[in-house]
């Protein structure tokens, strides 16, 4: 029964979740602060399908607990990705960006601070409390009702992400919105086929719709890395045409544009594997 394998599948990403969440606030650790707020992005795709199978259940209520951890690991999880682009930006131009460096250390230290600050246990123990009121959310569902259900959501996203990405002007505004629902869409889909008989065979899609949102996820790093080196001129005092910040700003610029070129392409893909579904 499909009620089953949806309880299989929120008890095992909450387990990642209380993992991940140890590693990241004990350990500051790159990988665990990275999968937790991704398996949380799951858990909320999740929580929407259940709502979509049972309207009585509230997505938005129910999901506050976990909002309120990926948020506070939101800064840490930026800047931390800001030091390893300053890293690989720094040996690709073979520059010393020593204060730079500097500036985004004391960032993640104060953003480290305040996610122990504000993802404290007993927060992540109320994750638990979800578990009843899906058990018995789902109790009222047939599995040919659920199943119906299940894929109206999913034709739902992958409709919406169809025509998002084939809207002719792509401004920034809809891109950040396309990388959203991307995520939706892959983490929905990655549900149902584990807890239903749905979508057995579905070609290349999840491999076309994870490029998508990992290459605007590339975009918008550099996006960011703009805003951190501008945030760190201004405080410093220092001018965008002096060296080495000039030649970082130009390859920053450089980069992200080579990921904004790149994403009619990965949409084209994606389109031509959505429509066959």
């Amino acid at each position: 029964m499909f009620q089953k394998k949806m309880v299989k599948y929120f008890n095992k990403k909450l387990k990642s979740i209380k993992f991940n969440h140890a590693l990241a606030l004990e350990q500051n650790d790159f990988d665990g602060v990275h999968d937790l707020r991704v398996d949380i992005k799951r858990m909320k795709a999740f929580f929407n399908l259940v709502e979509s199978l049972n309207p009585e259940f509230n997505s938005k209520n129910k999901f506050k607990y976990f909002r309120k951890i990926t948020k506070s690991a939101g800064g840490l999880r930026d800047v931390q990705v800001q030091q390893k682009l300053a890293e690989d930006i720094k040996n690709a131009l073979s520059l010393e960006i020593y204060e730079y460096e500097s500036f985004l250390k004391d960032i993640e230290i104060d953003n480290l601070e305040s996610f122990r600050n504000n993802s404290e246990r007993e927060l992540v123990n109320k994750l638990d409390e979800s578990e009843k009121a899906i058990k018995g959310i789902l109790k009222k569902i047939s599995q040919i009702a659920a199943e119906t259900k299940a894929q109206g959501r999913f034709y739902n996203l992958n409709n919406n992400m169809i025509l998002l990405s084939n809207d002719n002007n792509l401004e920034e505004e809809v891109l950040h919105k396309v990388r959203i629902l991307a995520k939706e869409t892959h983490y929905t889909i990655e549900v149902i086929q584990q807890c239903f008989s749905l979508f057995a065979d579905t070609g290349d899609f999840v491999k076309k719709i994870k490029k998508v949102h990992q290459n605007l996820g590339k975009w918008h790093d550099y996006e960011i890395s703009r805003a951190y080196l501008s945030d760190f001129l201004k405080k410093t005092g220092k001018s965008s045409s002096s060296e080495p910040y000039h030649n970082v700003l130009q390859f920053i610029k450089k980069e992200k544009t080579s990921y904004r070129k790149n994403i009619q392409t990965v949409f084209d893909a994606f389109n031509k594997s959505a429509v066959l579904l």
